[in-house]
């Protein structure tokens, strides 16, 4: 069974944040041992920070669960780093996502 690099869909997500990282792991061919899959809580529209609609392939279903971080080789965290009123970028999106992986990290 091939590992999962999976990319998360939100509501206000950048288009070419997720194009970018998957034009270049689906040029790796099928020899690559990762299968790259956009997820989402459901399958539907959602809106991006430009005109352009996205779906996810798939739910939260189809990747494994945060219980089984510690058996990952790698891992690759994509969030949102919006702007705070002082237009300096605000971190809490990256420093809750860090604390949520981080409980379920091994030493």
């Amino acid at each position: 069974m091939r590992k999962v690099i999976s990319f998360t869909l939100y509501s206000g997500v950048t288009p070419l944040d997720l194009v970018g990282p998957l034009t270049v792991l689906r040029k790796l061919g099928p020899t690559w041992p990762f299968r790259s899959v956009v997820v989402g809580e459901r399958i539907e529209l959602l809106d991006t920070d430009t005109p352009i609609k996205v779906v996810a392939a798939e739910t939260f279903e189809a990747v494994p669960s945060f219980g089984r971080l510690a058996d990952a080789d790698a891992i690759v965290i994509c969030v949102p780093t919006p702007l705070t009123a002082g237009g300096k970028p605000d971190l809490g999106p990256i420093r809750r996502t860090a604390a949520v992986v981080a409980r379920h990290l091994q030493s």
